[in-house]
């Protein structure tokens, strides 16, 4: 089978995945294109569960969340409530705040 560097993978991540599943379904006895269909969802899914340095930890399937769902997501990331003292800042007079 052909690798790829690094450099390569990263310009074709959609290449770097294809040739994984392909290596991943080496040897694997599949009847049917369904069997195969089932198989790859599941290391898909298992792939896209799994976290990665590039996101602090986070897996691509977390990082979608958060990026799409923000403020949806709560077990990813918090937000700090309104401080309940008025703020000082100048801008906050310039606006009116």
């Amino acid at each position: 089978m052909e690798r790829h560097d690094n450099e390569t993978t990263q310009r074709n991540p959609a290449r770097a995945v294809s040739d994984e599943i392909r290596e991943v379904l080496q040897g694997k006895a599949l009847a049917t294109l369904e069997e195969a269909n089932v198989f790859i969802a599941a290391y898909m899914q298992q792939r896209n569960q799994r976290p990665m340095a590039d996101f602090q930890g986070l897996s691509s399937e977390q990082m979608h969340r958060f990026i799409a769902f923000p403020f949806d997501s709560p077990h990813l990331v918090t937000f700090a409530d309104a401080p309940e003292e008025s703020l000082t800042a100048p801008i906050m007079r310039l606006s009116g705040c």
